[in-house]
């Protein structure tokens, strides 16, 4: 595993490579998005406007975002570069990592030993990390392209999007959706499901006095343990799955909830989430000893901090 050189490390050294630097013909941001789109990298672009919230509008300055949630390959890359001098720690975290699942699930065993390795699930979104890993890897991804000898441009900044970044990306252009896709269904015109969640009915979804969210069953089963209760038919699915939104971002709903920037929030609901969970405006919090989940997962931002 001397050489591991997944293609997330291609993205950011050739899709910036061949971009001519020429500001007086275009803009920097209509140069990158052309450049973007024609290598198909992992980056869209998501340009500037107006976020709508709560009756007010706030500007917003365009920014480039990974257009799936960060892979298990990507990560081992990570893992490989920062910990190869010490080899037992790095197996001792990831085990500590993989140990998630069958604290979480009841039938977690095969994918503590498979999920986080096994070439299967390398296009599989990353899970299991806590929010403090997370920002690592981006400070990570970020000191990569910095020290590049190749690099076009002189810093970036790689990390996770804010709130407000996560939820402007995810409405994908369209102003007043409840959904990445739009419109106020979960399903197309086909009847195809639009993201990966758990399947019941509004009638079976309740809330106590608390405010958390239960499935009805011969029993009240509480959110932290519908995955002990629940029947289900997947878990994860990989990263390039369903329908993009209008920038091309896979699954900002379902899969995996993503760690924003501000601490104790995730966004875009999860696998073993009810429907009210992939709606953009709401936040899922969590507690900051409990970040790290078998339903939690991250993408990053790119912002170009200096040419």
């Amino acid at each position: 595993m001397k050489k591991i050189i997944p293609f997330f490390i291609a993205f950011i050294l050739v899709a910036f490579a061949n971009v001519e630097k020429n500001g007086n013909e275009y803009k920097v941001e209509r140069k990158l998005r052309k450049h973007f789109l024609k290598q198909r990298s992992h980056l869209s672009y998501i340009p500037e406007g107006l976020y709508f919230s709560e009756g007010d509008s706030i500007e917003m300055k365009s920014f480039f975002m990974s257009k799936y949630e960060c892979s298990n390959i990507e990560y081992l890359e990570f893992y490989h570069e920062m910990f190869q001098k010490d080899s037992l720690y790095a197996m001792a975290e990831l085990q500590l990592q993989n140990s998630k699942w069958t604290e979480n699930l009841n039938f977690g065993e095969p994918y503590e030993k498979y999920y986080s390795t096994h070439p299967a699930y390398r296009d599989y979104p990353l899970v299991n990390v806590s929010h403090e890993q997370a920002k690592e890897f981006c400070k990570w991804l970020t000191k990569r392209y910095n020290t590049h000898p190749d690099r076009v441009y002189n810093k970036v900044l790689v990390r996770l999007p804010t709130k407000m970044e996560w939820e402007y990306a995810a409405k994908g252009g369209l102003k007043l959706s409840p959904y990445p896709w739009g419109g106020p269904f979960v399903r197309n015109a086909q009847g195809d499901m639009l993201a990966n969640f758990v399947r019941v009915a509004d009638g079976n979804i309740a809330r106590n006095d608390s405010g958390q969210l239960y499935i009805k069953s011969e029993n009240w089963i509480p959110e932290t343990e519908l995955s002990k209760n629940v029947s289900y038919t997947d878990l994860t699915a990989p990263c390039k799955s369903y329908w993009p939104n209008g920038y091309d971002l896979y699954c900002m709903s379902g899969n995996v909830a993503e760690f924003v920037e501000e601490e104790g929030i995730c966004k875009g609901g999860n696998w073993k989430d009810p429907g009210y969970y992939l709606r953009i405006n709401v936040d899922q919090k969590y507690k900051y000893d409990e970040s790290a989940a078998p339903n939690r997962g991250f993408r990053y931002l790119l912002e170009i901090v200096e040419e």
